[in-house]
């Protein structure tokens, strides 16, 4: 397909060249002058003009996009992400998160000094994936809420280092409520008008689970989605909480706790298999949720070199042709008492005017493509100025340097010469 693609787009793109060519008076190609119809100029303008509109819009793009992932990767996502390790256990390995086996698994690995904190939950901290959803009623108000829940251990908070705004944290005490405990993040309460004593039936038989708290909203989705109403619940029935998270010392080797990691699970569970424990940086795992526009990124930025090096091609030859067919108006210029650097920055003005027309269409152009696609970010960066501006200097750089090395030569050569020549 792509084979047959390309000599597709080879002879669709030879057919007008080859029109023009034997369109062209044989008196022109005769006479050597067929370079300089105004036709012909006029072509070779346009066409270099579109490929710097393409690789300037490019540029920008590329830009804009790295932005808004550097963006991402750094938000404060309202939860410390320093010296942070994410674990995740599957097939036997996971029986070690469960209420009985859980407290064994976190001293052991709290034996190590490189590690400060341990605590689970049965979700990744952040995820694209859907959470499960409650919608429960509220006692005595005839109305509903639709919260989204994180199923945590009782120091997940605060190994996490989520702040608490109202109320206290979970504790150890709270794993013997039967019917569980909740703490409400900032959204849901503005959301749903909450209150320490608001009671909301999380049970078919209207058991009530205990309200301890409020806490401040923590990014639990990737930056795509606004920040949903939710609770982080403590339940002490036996559940299993596959994801673990691991806090570290301040310059702990990352290696030898990860060693010491799955060493202390494989001897808890010893038909555990090394493939079972997945052990990371938080901020890998939180890369993963972000990979479309890595990947976004590498794509348009190679479009953008492909671009830009098609258009120096352009430039090359059209400074190379146009210094041969103006030749005997260079040498003029130079009996007359132009100076070379005059002369340079003839052809540099030249090409600046092409790259300023481009970059004139392609600044709206690259503006609604960037405003539409960062519309999908709930936060996102704002359209800097100053990307447009860069785009622009780094075309009008690499062109000029490309202008000033071609036309050098045809600037000092003797004007002597070039009119005997011509």
């Amino acid at each position: 397909t792509m084979l047959g693609a390309g000599v597709v787009l080879a002879v669709i793109a030879s057919i007008y060249p080859a029109y023009y060519i034997t369109s062209v008076p044989p008196a022109f190609a005769i006479k050597g002058s067929f370079g300089n119809t105004t036709k012909g100029r006029r072509l070779r303008s346009v066409l270099l003009s579109l490929q710097f509109f393409i690789a300037i819009s490019l540029i920008i793009c590329t830009m804009f996009i790295k932005q808004q992932h550097s963006f991402m990767m750094n938000y404060d996502m309202g939860f410390n992400r320093e010296h942070l390790l994410s674990v995740r256990l599957g097939g036997d390995a996971m029986y070690l998160t469960e209420d009985g086996q859980r407290p064994t698994l976190e001293s052991l690995l709290k034996e190590n000094p490189m590690i400060e904190g341990v605590t689970f939950s049965q979700n990744r901290m952040v995820s694209h994936d859907a959470r499960q959803g409650w919608g429960r009623e509220i006692i005595g108000e005839n109305r509903d809420i639709s919260v989204e829940v994180q199923v945590v251990t009782p120091n997940f908070l605060e190994v996490m280092g989520i702040e608490i705004t109202e109320g206290r944290n979970f504790e150890p005490r709270d794993m013997q409520n039967p019917n569980g405990s909740v703490i409400y993040n900032e959204t849901a309460r503005r959301r749903f008008n909450l209150t320490m004593d608001t009671r909301v039936a999380y049970y078919e038989d209207g058991k009530v689970s205990e309200v301890i708290g409020f806490c401040k909203d923590a990014k639990m989705r990737p930056l795509q989605y606004e920040t949903p109403p939710m609770i982080f619940y403590l339940y002490g029935m036996n559940l299993y909480y596959p994801q673990l998270y691991i806090r570290t010392t301040e310059g702990a080797d990352f290696e030898a706790v990860k060693a010491y990691i799955e060493e202390s699970i494989l001897k808890l569970a010893p038909k555990a298999k090394p493939e079972d424990i997945k052990v990371e940086f938080f901020d890998e795992q939180l890369g993963r949720e972000y990979e479309k526009e890595k990947e976004l990124t590498r794509l348009i930025t190679v479009f953008s070199l492909i671009s830009i090096l098609i258009a120096l091609m352009g430039v090359f030859g059209l400074v190379f042709f146009e210094t041969q067919y103006r030749r005997r108006e260079i040498a003029l210029r130079r009996v007359h008492g132009a100076q070379i650097s005059e002369i340079l920055r003839m052809f540099v003005m030249q090409y600046a005017r092409m790259v300023g027309v481009a970059f004139l269409f392609a600044v709206p152009v690259s503006y609604l493509i960037m405003s539409r696609w960062l519309e999908g970010y709930a936060y996102h960066i704002p359209l800097y100025w100053w990307v447009f501006a860069l785009a622009l200097l780094i075309v009008l750089a690499v062109t000029s340097a490309i202008v000033l090395a071609r036309s050098w030569k045809a600037a000092r050569e003797n004007p002597v010469n070039a009119l005997y020549k011509e």
